[in-house]
């Protein structure tokens, strides 16, 4: 599974909302995938920004003919209350941390931590989606499990490592410890990375759709836009329609408090 994000992430925004998205590939298929990307994107390809509607277009193509299952999350609410309790009570905590360990903290800090979240979000969604897609149906009969292999790769807005430690354990966890994978009975291996899209070319196909989403949401502030809403939206819902059930895509209010809250006495 490969992921991006759209819209800036920080404590104040001119928009309302990010926009997620992750992308299920087979490992069977991602080397198919990849030879996709350079014959229609070029061995050097452009991101949204300098690619454009044409290239948006070029990747729904390759995700429509591979059978790709796509999740796109648009995280509203950006900038309001909780969004920026949460970036604040991350700068106190990274403050403290550093007051008493001697040593920098900023995994803890609103940026950092933010950025982890979301990342954390659309992995579960993208997750819960390709197993639906792939037939899991439920927990297996008594004195059975199943099992299931995941390898998330993420583009490098989280610059932090400690912050990039901290998700990839977070993951780790989740899949050995959290009630889905005890409900449903289920053996998750999660290996995460990093990587920008000159390293791993498949995060490309997060990056237009998370964009191309973005740009036609109804909370969506662009100062720049690369092309034309109407012609966007088009090709927006051209997509949707193609993929059906392939595609699952949630408005998800930011309610989140910090990882951290709670731990010393606030200011």
């Amino acid at each position: 599974m490969v992921f991006d994000t759209s819209g800036q992430v920080r404590r104040e925004n001119d928009s309302r909302v990010l926009t997620l998205a992750g992308i299920g590939i087979a490992e069977e298929a991602s080397g198919t995938a990849r030879a996709l990307i350079e014959k229609r994107l070029g061995r050097s390809p452009l991101k949204w920004r300098d690619g454009g509607l044409e290239g948006f277009k070029n990747v729904a193509d390759i995700i429509a003919s591979q059978t790709l299952r796509v999740a796109v999350t648009h995280m509203t609410g950006i900038s309001e209350g909780a969004w920026l309790s949460f970036w604040d009570e991350g700068q106190w905590k990274a403050v403290k941390l550093q007051q008493l360990t001697g040593e920098s903290a900023h995994f803890a800090a609103g940026d950092s931590t933010s950025r982890l979240l979301l990342f954390a979000s659309i992995f579960a969604q993208c997750a819960g989606h390709v197993l639906k897609q792939r037939g899991w149906k439920g927990p297996p009969p008594h004195g059975r499990r199943d099992g299931v292999e995941f390898s998330a790769k993420f583009d490098t807005d989280i610059s932090n490592l400690e912050a990039r430690a901290v998700l990839t354990e977070t993951l780790k966890h989740w899949a050995e410890s959290g009630h889905f994978g005890r409900f449903a009975n289920l053996d998750m291996q999660i290996s995460g990375c990093f990587r920008t899209e000159q390293e791993e070319p498949l995060i490309l196909l997060a990056d237009y759709v998370a964009s191309a989403f973005h740009h036609v949401h109804r909370d969506a502030v662009i100062s720049r836009p690369v092309a034309p809403l109407e012609q966007v939206r088009d090709a927006v819902t051209h997509f949707r329609d193609t993929l059906g059930s392939r595609l699952q895509e949630l408005n998800q209010p930011f309610d989140e408090i910090h990882p951290l809250m709670g731990m010393w006495n606030d200011p």
